[in-house]
């Protein structure tokens, strides 16, 4: 039996990606005419340590995630001392993640992997933005073992990450939130299922000192924002997510900009009425 790392090794130029949502479409449109897709499944599921981090396997796919009712099955027992707080938990970040139930359509929700959605980094592509606010963490495996890079770090451009040569995604790892944590998030696309033209993600999550806004769909990696001033102060909010976009690629179309502002205010109208 041979790992995913050796294996990319073995394979060369290989491209190493699970369930990409538009790896079906590349093979049929025939864009790339050879795809070798090495699957690494070891930690397919969602699971929890002592501290609630939830840690979702490389090929967790996005309908697991719309299935809100996994993160209450967390392999705890029903007497623990522990389940009312990780219930509170499960509940505010079940709402997170039954965003996931408006990714794509149903086929591609039923096949395409969070682990893919990441290595594939299409800026547009929901769970970049989703889990950059989430504040989760990428774990990668290769021949000189294991590291974790923080999601703000790991998407760097488009379609460019932090792999290296013969890295896989070994598992996606979530903060837990609070049970006052309160999230919200908007894209705007010109029909359900398509790539966003703009997102805004926002957590907050004052007992853990958590005031992130992200915005995604910039043709790069996706913008944070943390400061918890963009929750209660709309002036200081459109200043701050102004001079973030001043210095991206979209910087000289104002339409596009306003686009942009305006998803994130509305993600934040979701948090903050």
């Amino acid at each position: 039996m041979f790992s995913a790392p050796t294996l990319l090794a073995a394979l060369g130029d290989a491209h190493g990606e699970i369930g990409s949502p538009v790896m079906a479409a590349v093979l049929h449109e025939r864009i790339a005419e050879a795809l070798q897709a090495v699957k690494d499944s070891s930690r397919k599921s969602f699971a929890a340590d002592a501290s609630f981090e939830a840690a979702l396997g490389p090929a967790f796919r996005t309908a697991d995630a719309a299935a809100t009712a996994v993160l209450a099955e967390l392999a705890l027992p029903a007497a623990s001392s522990a389940r009312p707080q990780l219930l509170g938990a499960a509940e505010q970040a079940g709402t997170a993640y039954a965003k996931a139930a408006g990714i794509a359509y149903r086929p591609v929700r039923n096949r395409g992997t969070i682990g893919g959605s990441l290595a594939h980094a299409d800026p547009a592509a929901d769970w970049v933005s989703a889990l950059t606010a989430m504040g989760a963490s990428v774990v990668l495996a290769g021949p000189a073992g294991r590291r974790t890079v923080p999601m703000d770090g790991f998407i760097l451009g488009v379609f460019e990450t932090d792999l290296q040569p013969g890295e896989v995604i070994a598992e996606v790892r979530v903060p837990a939130f609070s049970p006052a944590a309160r999230w919200g998030y908007y894209k705007v696309c010109r029909k359900t299922g398509e790539f966003s033209h703009a997102t805004g993600a926002v957590l907050l999550d004052p007992p853990r000192g958590v005031a992130r806004a992200v915005i995604g769909a910039v043709s790069g990696p996706p913008l944070v924002i943390d400061d918890p001033a963009v929750f209660t102060d709309p002036a200081r909010r459109d200043a701050l997510a102004a001079d973030r976009l001043a210095g991206s690629s979209i910087a000289g179309d104002p339409a596009a900009i306003r686009t942009h502002m305006v998803a994130l205010a509305r993600a934040i109208a979701q948090v903050v009425p």
